[in-house]
């Protein structure tokens, strides 16, 4: 069941302890089983819905060669929190796309379910195209420019894909001089004769 599940709230970060299912055959790193709970439908007059991002501890799981592996296991749960906290990005896309609907009620609970649909598959190809760009959190650049990106859109709830690359400044061309002389200077050979 899902009775274990963790309700996305920014007070709460994922740990390693919370991944408890079984790795798959012998692959090796970590999986974040991330689950948009939804209800919608028109009760009493009105659209009432519901939605909640979840974390799914008993599908979720991790192998003790990341967990023990110091500052990788500290990139490897960032990775993994960032997967959350982009469902709970897109949970609060649905809930504005509810929220903001015009005379809702003559369409059928169904109708205002597929009404979702787009931005779950959105969700799901954000998901791998994060997953590819960071290379499963490797990279630590492109990791940096999810982060921030995300860490964006949980403040102001507009999540932008393309950004400027911040280059580290010890990254950017430098101009260097070289030889330490301007003008060459011409040295006569004169013999005595």
């Amino acid at each position: 069941g899902q009775d274990d599940a963790i309700v996305w709230s920014a007070a709460r970060k994922l740990t390693w302890q919370d991944f408890k299912g079984k790795a798959v055959n012998d692959l090796d790193g970590a999986r974040s089983a991330v689950n948009t709970a939804m209800a919608v439908g028109c009760r009493e007059g009105g659209l009432q819905y519901r939605v909640v991002t979840q974390f799914l501890p008993r599908q979720s799981w991790v192998t003790y060669r990341i967990t023990s592996s110091g500052l990788a296991s500290r990139a490897g749960i960032d990775h993994e929190q960032i997967h959350f906290d982009l469902a709970e990005v897109y949970a609060r896309r649905i809930r504005k796309m509810y929220a903001e609907l015009r005379d809702p009620c003559p369409k059928s609970d169904e109708a205002l379910s597929a009404m979702a649909d787009r931005l779950l598959r959105e969700l799901s190809d954000i998901q791998r195209r994060y997953e590819l760009e960071t290379r499963s959190g490797e990279n630590g650049t492109r990791q940096a420019d999810w982060s921030k990106r995300v860490a964006a859109d949980l403040a102001d709830g507009l999540l932008i894909i393309d950004l400027v690359r911040e280059v580290p400044e010890a990254m950017k061309p430098h101009k260097i001089a070289i030889g330490g002389i301007a003008t060459p200077t011409l040295v006569e050979d004169k013999q005595a004769a």
